[in-house]
């Protein structure tokens, strides 16, 4: 198993934010944004780089604050990497959903698990990333990048709270490289 060095700090999770895993609970952003960083430190495929944004990055984005959304590029190259994870919360959803940005490849793509769309997030995300690029003096063509909003293939929750063990899921698999593939409705009280 590869180790990443993105971020030496893994954040701490406490007793009490571990009650978001109750039966019938949301996970919370306490509990996402550690499984996050541990997601960069482990991958199958040794010159595999993920980074693992937190779930403040987003709503920097969305807010229009794309400079402090940038801060977490200051000692980090993005385009160093063949993975960016991004947990997206929508507040006014209560549902967590994920996008995820592929330098190498100029693609950013967006997972939700009740088929909601994210692309005015996508393209928030692919507008921080064309400013990045520009500090950096990196050339950047923005008719090579495709902005993939894949609400209709994604694997779909059952219950009301599930969409937070699906955006980890999501994030584990591209964490190794994988595909978010297509999978039957899965139902655990069945």
């Amino acid at each position: 198993m590869a180790t990443n060095k993105p971020s030496p700090l893994i954040p701490l999770v406490h007793k009490n934010d571990l009650k978001c895993l109750s039966p019938g609970s949301r996970l919370s952003d306490a509990v996402i944004n550690p499984y996050i960083k541990l997601l960069e430190q482990r991958t199958d495929i040794p010159e595999w780089k993920v980074l693992g944004l937190d779930t403040f990055f987003y709503p920097c984005l969305a807010r229009g604050r794309q400079d402090i959304a940038r801060r977490r590029f200051k000692v980090l190259n993005p385009f160093e990497y063949d993975t960016i994870i991004i947990p997206i919360f929508v507040e006014e959803k209560e549902h967590w959903a994920l996008a995820a940005v592929f330098p190498k490849e100029n693609r950013i793509q967006s997972y939700d698990s009740l088929g909601f769309s994210h692309k005015k997030g996508l393209y928030q995300i692919f507008e921080a990333f064309k400013k990045e690029a520009a500090s950096r003096e990196l050339e950047f063509c923005p008719s090579a990048w495709h902005i993939q909003d894949t609400s209709g293939t994604c694997p779909r929750q059952v219950g009301d709270t599930d969409c937070g063990v699906f955006v980890l899921w999501f994030a584990e698999r591209l964490a190794r490289g994988d595909e978010v593939i297509r999978i039957p409705r899965f139902n655990p009280n069945t």
